[in-house]
């Protein structure tokens, strides 16, 4: 049995403690913690969860086999140094923090603690784009040449997610970028985006609704990634690769997926299994003392995040940016 702490109280928490409790017996989530005792203590009274805290850092207190971050995005650095600090080994949501400097210290307690840190990517764990994955790895498709990724929310995010600036490139295509180098299986060295902000709704912090971001990779392939916060059409996810000796696609999944509650976030609903299967993976690893090859490291979420930030680089100044 694994001892579990969960920070954070919001819809992504809820589903992780719903997804751990449905799926994973052998895995106690022990602990909450929230910024408000009382979200905290009304958190474990839904889940049955004995300690609850109104400091994140307090969770701690309890004895931890691994912590799951999935509190506010600015957050994350910071509570990754706690975890490494003492030894537990550690679950971050995306992004692992909201700029690279924060990234690299949390990064170099992690390395200099001994404990693994996985990156939360779920998307590498759908069915339909592990597939496509898979065809890649065995050469079905021969080399990657171009890579489309259209990702189109169908809601705004809440005013708290958008006072993080540049939100749709830090908070969302990272997905997508994280996507590219899985799919294309290659390194990138050259980013180079475009954005405006569309909505006649008024906005601050350097903010874009829609984006166009294009990928240069080691080898010479090329991809497009296409985002955007609405669609009218609802949740739009699909994937063209082109290959020297064929084409993969991702088709958008249109219905809701069975056992996922209504009131579930547009994002849960579409990709609920690869969640479930990304926990079952991680929680696996750490039981077994394995090493699974899907799971995003802690790296992975820093190349991820550098991605995002040369995005908004190129963004701001209006030219390509080599890494």
């Amino acid at each position: 049995m694994l001892t579990v702490g969960l920070i954070g109280t919001g819809d992504m928490a809820r589903f992780y403690a719903q997804t751990i409790q449905r799926h994973l017996p052998w895995v106690r989530l022990a602990a909450v913690s929230s910024q408000r005792v009382e979200r905290a203590q009304a958190f474990a009274k839904a889940y049955d969860i004995p300690n609850a805290y109104g400091c994140h850092e307090a969770i701690f207190q309890t004895r931890l086999d691994a912590v799951m971050i999935v509190s506010a995005s600015d957050t994350h650095a910071a509570l990754i140094e706690q975890a490494a600090h003492r030894k537990v080994e550690t679950f971050c949501d995306k992004p692992l923090g909201v700029s690279l400097e924060a990234i690299d210290t949390a990064l170099a307690a992690v390395a200099k603690s001994g404990i693994r840190l996985a990156t939360g990517f779920n998307r590498r764990f759908d069915p339909a784009f592990l597939r496509l994955h898979q065809e890649v790895a065995e050469g079905a498709l021969g080399t990657p040449e171009t890579l489309v990724i259209i990702s189109r929310d169908p809601c705004f995010p809440t005013p708290q997610e958008l006072a993080t600036p540049h939100r749709l490139l830090i908070g969302s295509a990272i997905h997508d970028l994280d996507m590219a180098r899985f799919l294309m299986q290659d390194d990138v060295v050259s980013v180079s985006a475009q954005g405006s902000w569309l909505s006649s709704v008024p906005v601050a912090n350097e903010q874009v609704d829609g984006s166009i971001l294009s990928l240069r990779f080691r080898r010479g392939g090329l991809a497009t990634i296409i985002n955007s916060y609405r669609s009218t059409e609802g949740y739009d996810q699909r994937v063209e690769l082109f290959g020297s000796k064929g084409v993969g696609r991702v088709d958008n999944v249109v219905g809701a997926i069975p056992n996922v509650p209504d009131d579930a976030p547009f994002f849960v609903k579409r990709y609920a299994l690869s969640y479930a299967k990304e926990l079952t993976c991680y929680f696996s690893d750490l039981r077994d003392n394995t090493c699974n090859p899907l799971m995003a490291t802690g790296n992975d979420g820093r190349l991820a995040s550098r991605l995002a930030e040369a995005a908004v680089l190129s963004l701001q100044r209006q030219v390509a940016i080599t890494l």
